[in-house]
């Protein structure tokens, strides 16, 4: 009978013995994975071990950086008419730029839910008339021989009223937001009384204009009119049964979440002066400047805004909803005042947070990408302390273009 011996350890004599890092408690694996973790891989170093260690702890949130339009780096597999937006819990929305149609996808379960194209749209929750605004692909021939002010372009959006141009798939993304509610109980993965919010300037035929819709529904359907004039929404937000539409000039737009009425507007913030907005820039962009974005924590509702000077950033005003007067208003607050352990995602396009028992206070993880700059920056801001660390930037030389680099939070 033949066969392989197996070797056992050796140490010389005096050294310690080595530990068996198979054999780690999962007290001990947790700090290690939190010391090891890191702003763009994640826990994927970690997790790589081995199956014991990819077993103690989850995925980590990971910065999503757009594959390069040219240059040197390969192009990754993969389909740039599929516009990827991360949400919450692990849910993306996935819109095919192609035909319009939307679906949501869970990207760490494989698990997926059917939803209307976003060109669907029905004007009340009363209505049983759909809409189909007309939604064009043009390729590359057809849109070589177009006018000189429309060539080149690849999406054509006719509300009946105004027809809207898109040179590329990227640009007809800057104009989209959601906002995803999915109720505390929901088990992972499960789309059980969810709700997508959802806003696009040139597609809803109106600059103030937001519709919703649950997976299965046939159509997206429109929240009753603001009232009051104001500017086109720059963010969504669900909380505690009411949807808010942050206006591109710091007001808020307030609705019932479950009969889409109109309920009240709420004042922009106090010294909020320097708004700027990637679905709204001006033509001459700002040296300095403030983004704007809701975050929904359980149990309150804050609006952080960032200051940003010469493509940095610099810093965080914070500002928490509260009732004044019997009317809501934005109190300004200090960083701390997000307070528990969260980790807070905020790019210029959308913000979710996760739980993180492993720390002590709250981090905002930031990422700073401009439309006309290809450079992306990532900035983590430590709450307790104040401190902000620029944790990524892009390298000159790259080919990478930041028109939405952001958060992916499984």
């Amino acid at each position: 009978m033949t066969g392989k011996r197996r070797r056992k350890g050796r140490t010389r004599k005096g050294d310690p013995e080595q530990p068996d890092w198979l054999a780690l408690t999962s007290d001990l694996l947790e700090p290690i994975a939190q010391r090891s973790r890191d702003v763009i891989a994640g826990l994927t170093p970690f997790r790589s071990v081995c199956r014991t260690w990819r077993a103690a702890v989850g995925e980590a949130p990971r910065l999503l950086l757009p594959a390069p339009e040219s240059g040197a780096t390969p192009r990754r597999a993969g389909s740039e008419h599929a516009l990827v937006f991360p949400l919450s819990g692990g849910w993306s929305i996935v819109v095919d730029a192609l035909d319009a149609s939307c679906h949501l996808s869970h990207l760490t379960t494989g698990a997926t839910a059917a939803l209307p194209r976003v060109n669907a749209v029905r004007d009340s929750k009363t209505s049983s008339d759909i809409r189909h605004i007309t939604y064009v692909r043009h390729t590359d021939d057809e849109s070589a021989q177009r006018g000189n002010w429309c060539r080149g372009s690849k999406i054509k959006i006719d509300t009946g009223s105004v027809e809207s141009f898109f040179h590329t798939y990227q640009e007809l993304s800057d104009y989209f937001r959601f906002a995803l509610h999915v109720p505390p109980a929901n088990v992972s993965a499960s789309t059980d009384n969810m709700m997508i919010i959802m806003c696009h300037s040139f597609l809803l035929a109106s600059r103030k204009a937001m519709v919703l819709c649950r997976p299965g529904d046939a159509a997206w359907t429109k929240l009753a009119n603001s009232p009051f004039y104001g500017c086109e929404y720059v963010d969504l937000a669900c909380f505690q049964g009411k949807i808010y539409g942050l206006e591109h000039d710091g007001a808020t737009s307030v609705f019932d979440a479950n009969t889409l009425d109109f309920l009240h507007s709420v004042d922009a913030p106090q010294s909020t002066s320097r708004l700027f907005s990637v679905v709204y820039p001006s033509l001459a962009e700002p040296v300095v400047f403030d983004y704007f974005n809701f975050v929904a924590l359980p149990g309150k509702l804050l609006l952080i805004v960032s200051i940003v000077e010469s493509l940095e950033l610099k810093g965080f005003t914070f500002f928490e909803l509260v009732a004044s007067n019997c009317m809501p208003s934005w109190r300004k607050v200090t960083g701390d005042a997000i307070g528990g352990n969260y980790d807070v995602f905020m790019d210029c396009y959308h913000t979710t947070f996760s739980h993180n028992a492993g720390q002590s206070g709250s981090r905002i993880y930031y990422v700073l990408g401009r439309r006309r700059h290809p450079k992306t920056s990532a900035y983590c801001y430590e709450t307790n302390d104040g401190k902000l660390e620029c944790v990524y930037r892009s390298p000159d030389d790259s080919g990478e273009y930041s028109t939405k680099p952001c958060w992916f939070v499984p």
